[in-house]
């Protein structure tokens, strides 16, 4: 996961298609993080949108 900026998360789809076909399906996602200085979780709930490439795909 990369962040590219306030509101903005890049995340790998490296599990073959079954991701990019549910992202299809539903583009709604929801990510668990931890911050492992303090130990305490939040959630970032937001859309999808995928990309073959562009200037941050490498």
């Amino acid at each position: 996961m990369k962040i590219l900026g306030d509101e903005t998360l890049m995340v790998v789809d490296n599990l073959f298609n079954k991701i990019t076909v549910n992202f299809q399906e539903n583009p709604r996602v929801s990510v668990l993080c931890c911050d492992p200085q303090t130990k305490k979780f939040f959630r970032i709930k937001g859309r999808i949108q995928t990309f073959k490439g562009g200037p941050d795909v490498r």
